[in-house]
């Protein structure tokens, strides 16, 4: 084992210095101070999103617990162990998978009331779900089904490493980690987004130049402009690029087309335009690297733990009994890891974000743009501390206009008054 701890430090050296290659052309966005929220939303405005976000959050983070606690009773009771045993019988070949589809979708149907009450009922109640009951039910299905497709990738790579390089497989794992993250980056646009949207060319020439002439100021060469039929399941606004290289497109919800003006798009598209220009994508999958390269280094150190073994009730590691508490390590890692993850992409964000107000030097229109989307989307105006550190990927609205506020001051910008009382 110690020569795979020293393995995957290599690699993770490796990965790191991906990440230098392929650091970001930009410098980072200026710190703005947060705009308290009632200069540009009113006293209903910020208590309807407050009390719309207060159900996720609690929703949420119960969810959370409710996956590691399934996930521990199956990895550390007598129960679970011995439906594990019966489950798992035969060759490893044959047993990892059989586990992987069975760990992924007790957990999954675990959590679907919580899926449920957030996702359908609670969009439902707060006017923000276009979908029927059996059309959302359909999209939690396919997501399953993914997620289990991918957990069976994932431990076949894990227990093949075991086998065939037990003294390296931790570096071996965190190399193939990487080599999934970059793929399922690669193939995202073309595999996964369509199994839950429908996408066409943009038709509206006009929309399409103004996008277009955007992606020229910002430095950026697009050759796919696409509209995803979000509509038919919300009446949230957004926009996206993904993928890169041949891959690469760029993706706006029917509703942000609909529901905005043409300069709101421009923004919004600016900002998007402003990830491809900083290499964001490929950024994130170096980061995605590393965090591959960092897992592999702790399943390495728990499973060099005796007791941890013995209270899975396996006999070391290649046993595929050992499937359900590697599943909760790396569930618990993820939520451990959300405060780190998350406060990178905020400062990613925050750079796109200053990058589109020079692309489009209009901070009038970024800050009705940010108060149009907290609007339909229902973002928290007044986050506390903790739920921004450990939930937030983006900027809160606050410092979203403090940025364009900070921007318009450098400049010499005049913005109009406030919108709150």
């Amino acid at each position: 084992m110690r020569w795979g701890l020293v393995a995957v430090v290599l690699a993770g050296v490796l990965a790191g210095a991906t990440l230098w290659l392929v650091r970001s052309p930009a410098a980072p966005a200026p710190r703005a101070k947060a705009v308290e929220a009632s200069r540009d939303f009113t006293p209903g405005e910020i208590a309807r999103a407050s009390d719309y976000r207060g159900f996720r959050y609690r929703v949420g983070l119960a969810s959370m617990a409710w996956s590691l606690v399934v996930l521990a009773v199956l990895a550390f009771s007598g129960p679970g162990h011995r439906f594990i045993a019966w489950a798992g019988r035969g060759r490893w070949f044959f047993s990892v998978p059989i586990l992987a589809l069975l760990v992924a979708g007790i957990a999954g149907i675990a959590s679907l009331p919580f899926d449920m009450a957030l996702g359908h009922f609670h969009e439902q109640a707060w006017g923000l779900s276009t979908q029927d009951l059996w059309g959302w039910l359909g999209d939690w299905g396919k997501g399953l089904g993914l997620n289990a497709v991918f957990s069976v990738v994932v431990f076949i790579g894990i227990f093949s490493a075991w086998r065939l390089a037990p003294r390296t497989w931790p570096a071996w794992v965190g190399v193939g980690g990487a080599v999934l993250v970059f793929a399922a980056t690669l193939l995202e646009p073309v595999v996964i987004e369509p199994v839950f949207n429908r996408f066409r060319p943009l038709a509206d020439q006009a929309a399409r130049e103004r996008i277009l002439e955007v992606a020229r100021h910002s430095g950026v060469e697009v050759e796919q402009v696409l509209v995803a039929d979000a509509s038919r399941r919300t009446t949230k606004q957004n926009a996206y690029v993904s993928g890169f290289g041949g891959t690469r497109r760029v993706v706006v919800y029917d509703t942000l087309l609909t529901r905005s003006s043409p300069e709101e798009v421009d923004l919004v598209l600016a900002h998007e335009f402003a990830h491809v220009k900083h290499q964001d994508l490929l950024r994130g999958v170096a980061w995605g690297a590393i965090g591959m390269v960092g897992l592999a280094l702790l399943l390495g150190l728990v499973l060099s733990w005796p007791r941890f073994l013995a209270r899975a009730g396996t006999s070391g590691p290649g046993d595929p009994r050992l499937l359900p508490a590697l599943a909760l390590v790396i569930a618990a890692a993820s939520i451990v890891a959300l405060p780190i993850t998350n406060g990178i992409s905020r400062q990613v964000e925050a750079a796109a974000d200053w990058r589109s107000l020079e692309v489009t030097q209009d901070p009038v229109t970024f800050v009705a743009t940010e108060r149009s989307l907290a609007l339909s989307n229902l973002g928290d105006l007044r986050p506390n501390g903790f739920v921004r550190w450990l939930l937030f990927t983006h900027p809160t609205t606050g410092e979203r206009i403090g940025a364009a506020l900070l921007w318009a001051g450098e400049h010499d910008v005049e913005l109009p008054p406030a919108a709150g009382p």
